[in-house]
């Protein structure tokens, strides 16, 4: 699987704050909440 930067970010924050909201990780990447939740589930793969 290749990890672009948004993937990179994505686990950054997940590891420095785990229980983020999809809105709250969303705002930080700055994409909407459903991209986000797509990204991070094809992470959990």
């Amino acid at each position: 699987m290749h990890l672009d930067e948004i993937d990179s970010k994505v686990i950054q924050y997940l590891m420095a704050q785990g229980r983020m909201t999809w809105a709250e990780l969303a705002g930080a990447l700055d994409l909407c909440a459903p991209a986000t939740a797509d990204r991070v589930r094809r992470l959990e793969v």
